[in-house]
C-alpha cells in the first residue's frame, strides 16, 4: 500500500488570472469582522487643568488611558498589505478614523487613529459611554448634537454611508439614554438611521488569557486581531468553546469559577438566560416613553369584571428598570414599536498578554 503525503499549498500563482470578479470576492472574504468599542474613556473631553492640544483637531477629545478595560485601536486589515488591487478594494469602505490626540514634546499633536470599516466592522457601546446624554437632546438635520460626546454624532462619525452594525449594552439604554434611543427611533434617523443590524448585550466577560493559538483562532491574530468579541446568545457551541477556553487558558490569579458556571447555565436549552434578557430589554422600552400610564383598566382573570391595576411592579431589574405587566394592551402595542434586536454576549480580550505575566512569576519563583 502506498502511503501519499499530504501537503499544503502556500502558494497560489494562478490567483492574478483568475476573472476580476472571482478575485473581488476574494478579497471581500479576507476582509476581517471586528468590533470597535466606544466607552467613557475613549471619549471623554479634556480635564480641568489639562492643556488644550485638539485645537487644531476636527473632531472631539478622544482620548486613550492605560486599562485592561479601554478600548483597542483598530490596525489596518492585512489585506491593505497584499498587493494593489487588495489594498484598493479595502479603502473602499474603511478608512482611518481619528480618535484622540496627546501632546507630544515640541508642543505639537499626536493624533491617535483607528481602522473602521463600516461594511465588516461593528460599533459597540457600553454604559459609560452614555452618561452624559442629554434627556432633551436637540436636534438638527436628523442629528442629537446638544452634547459633543453624543451617541448619534459618534454613530455617524464611524458609520456614515454604509451604515455599520450597532451593538448596545443592556445597561446603557438604562434611564435618560433609554428615553433618548426611544426617541431616535421613532423619529427614524439620527442614531438609528441606516444601521442594518442591531444588537445588544446583557452580559460582558472580561479574559485575562495569554496569546495562544486557541485565542488567535478565535480573536484572529496579527493586524486583524480584535480584542472584543459578541457571540450570538443562541449560538450554544461558540458559547461552550469560549467556556473552555476561558478554563483551559486563563491566568490562575484572575480565574473565577463562577463565570465558568455562568457560561455553563447560559447555553442551557431551556433559553431561560435569552428569555430573561428579552424582558428586560422590553422593560427598558417601556420605561423609555414618553407617556408611561400608571395604571390602567383591565378585565380579571375569570374576565367577569373590569379592574384598575398597576402597569409597573415596584421591583427592579436591572438599575432602575421597572418590571412591567406585559400581558396589558398598552404594553404589547408599545412593544411592537421596538428595534427588532439580536442578544448577544459580550467577551473582552484583557491588553495584557498573561502569558508573559506568567512567565515572570514563575521565574522569580525560582531564584
Amino acid at each position: 500500500m502506498v502511503e501519499l503525503e499530504t501537503t499544503v499549498a502556500t502558494e497560489f500563482p494562478q490567483f492574478p488570472k483568475l476573472p476580476a470578479e472571482l478575485r473581488l470576492l476574494i478579497w471581500r472574504f479576507a476582509l476581517p469582522h471586528r468590533v470597535f468599542e466606544i466607552r467613557r474613556e475613549t471619549v471623554s473631553i479634556k480635564q480641568d487643568g489639562e492643556a488644550d492640544v485638539t485645537k487644531e483637531l476636527d473632531h472631539d477629545a478622544w482620548r486613550i488611558r492605560n486599562s485592561d478595560l479601554v478600548a483597542v485601536l483598530l490596525a489596518q486589515p492585512a489585506l491593505r498589505s497584499v498587493c494593489r488591487e487588495a489594498r484598493k478594494y479595502a479603502s473602499q469602505t474603511g478608512s482611518w478614523k481619528c480618535v484622540g490626540s496627546r501632546p507630544r514634546g515640541n508642543g505639537g499633536v499626536i493624533r491617535l487613529k483607528t481602522w473602521f470599516d463600516p461594511s465588516t466592522d461593528t460599533l459597540c457601546f457600553d454604559d459609560s459611554a452614555f452618561q452624559n446624554v442629554p434627556a432633551r437632546p436637540t436636534e438638527r438635520n436628523g442629528l442629537s448634537i446638544e452634547h459633543p460626546n453624543n451617541p448619534a454624532v459618534t454613530r455617524f462619525y464611524f458609520a456614515s454611508s454604509p451604515a455599520s452594525p450597532i451593538c448596545i449594552s443592556l445597561a446603557a439604554l438604562a434611564g435618560a439614554p433609554g428615553k433618548f434611543f426611544v426617541e431616535q427611533w421613532k423619529r427614524k434617523r439620527g442614531f438609528w438611521s441606516g444601521v442594518p443590524q442591531y444588537q445588544f448585550y446583557h452580559d460582558s466577560i472580561l479574559m485575562h488569557l495569554g496569546r495562544s493559538p486557541k485565542v488567535y483562532e478565535i480573536f484572529g491574530r496579527g493586524t486583524d486581531m480584535c480584542h472584543t468579541l459578541l457571540v450570538d446568545a443562541r449560538d450554544h457551541g461558540k458559547l461552550r468553546q469560549l467556556r473552555k477556553l476561558y478554563v483551559d487558558e486563563s491566568d490562575p490569579v484572575f480565574y473565577q469559577r463562577r463565570v465558568a458556571d455562568w457560561l455553563e447555565d447560559i447555553t442551557n436549552p431551556d433559553e431561560g438566560y435569552v428569555q430573561q434578557s428579552f424582558k428586560d430589554l422590553k422593560d427598558i422600552w417601556l420605561k423609555g416613553q414618553e407617556d408611561v400610564p400608571s395604571s390602567a383598566l383591565v378585565l380579571s382573570p375569570d374576565r367577569a369584571s373590569i379592574q384598575m391595576r398597576s402597569l409597573i411592579d415596584p421591583g427592579a431589574v436591572l438599575h432602575t428598570i421597572q418590571k412591567f405587566d406585559h400581558a396589558h394592551d398598552w404594553c404589547k402595542e408599545t412593544v411592537k414599536t421596538m428595534p427588532d434586536m439580536q442578544l448577544v454576549v459580550h467577551f473582552r480580550l484583557c491588553i495584557t498578554n498573561h502569558d508573559k505575566d506568567c512567565d515572570q512569576k514563575t521565574k522569580s519563583l525560582e531564584n
